[in-house]
């Protein structure tokens, strides 16, 4: 056990990190199946990985759904829970609180964040300019956000497939929030602080996340883990339906709804051929003998 451990270590890490507050869409999935497809031709591990902090909106069947979405689509996964119970017990992101609450008092001793009071609707409207708690020098731990002391007007890195990206920044900008009301850390920290701790090298997502990926980038460094600025990243097309990318809320585009309605793994993989521009394919493997990771089929303004 231990000498196939040091195998899976010493091999690049990449991840398949949902967020389990919704079934996942045929978004998600194709991010999965890209995922996949990119560690297997390249000899890296992967690592399962859930989101799930947001305890108002996670859900034991939203995690259940990631489960058995993943096997009805064939995939598997080197690292993390293979079950609900081992997810519960030794995976969640509850377990790792403390190293979050670290991440943001590394931020609060820097002078790099404040205390703030202003609603979502108030700071949606007039951001930083709106704002004088950072002024007032608030010192509240509780019913306050924390944000981020000031925002850069534009950040740029290198995303491997598709170049350079250079990404603008408004003083409205919900990535400022680096701690919720409640207390709970942001999306930005805990992502941060997950893909350092378990040693992600190559990080594939949706082409939505562009900007988050150079403010987390930015802000790992303002942490001091600037580990997370070796991680190679690769964005990826939406899934287009009637113009508008995919969400969880589109309940039709389930993978739990289209399983329900007879869709099989043949027909879903079909699919993902066509939009891929492989033809026709019919499986898993086929996908794996066909496409090419390190050359993926891209436009950056429109989705597949």
């Amino acid at each position: 056990m231990s000498i196939e451990l040091t195998d899976v270590l010493l091999k690049p890490i990449t991840r398949i990190a949902p967020t389990p507050n919704g079934f996942l869409h045929v978004g998600n999935a194709l991010n999965a199946v890209l995922v996949w497809l990119w560690a297997r031709q390249n000899n890296a591990s992967i690592m399962l990985r859930m989101d799930d902090l947001d305890r108002e909106r996670v859900r034991s069947e939203y995690i259940e759904d990631v489960f058995r979405t993943l096997a009805w689509l064939g995939i598997d996964w080197d690292i993390g829970p293979q079950t609900v119970t081992e997810f519960n017990t030794s995976w969640s992101q509850h377990k790792r609180i403390d190293e979050y609450d670290k991440a943001i008092q590394t931020l609060l001793s820097s002078k790099m964040a404040y205390h703030c009071r202003c609603s979502r609707v108030k700071w949606l409207k007039y951001g930083y300019d709106g704002c004088d708690c950072k002024v007032n020098n608030l010192d509240v731990l509780h019913e306050t956000t924390l944000r981020l002391t000031s925002l850069p007007d534009v950040l740029s890195f290198n995303d491997t497939w598709i170049g350079t990206q250079t990404c603008t920044f408004d003083t409205q900008s919900m990535l400022s929030a680096l701690r919720r009301r409640d207390g709970q850390a942001s999306y930005q920290v805990s992502t941060i602080v997950d893909d350092v701790l378990f040693g992600v090298t190559h990080i594939i997502r949706g082409h939505d996340l562009v900007e988050s990926t150079a403010f987390q980038r930015y802000l790992s460094e303002l942490i001091g883990l600037q580990q997370f600025c070796e991680i190679q990243f690769m964005h990826h097309p939406l899934v287009q339906v009637d113009g508008g990318k995919l969400s969880k809320s589109a309940g039709a585009t389930s993978l739990n709804h289209l399983r329900s309605s007879g869709m099989t793994e043949k027909q879903f993989y079909q699919w993902v051929g066509s939009i891929m521009g492989f033809g026709q394919i019919s499986n898993l493997d086929e996908l794996l003998n066909t496409a090419n990771m390190n050359a993926i089929p891209f436009s950056q303004n429109q989705g597949w």
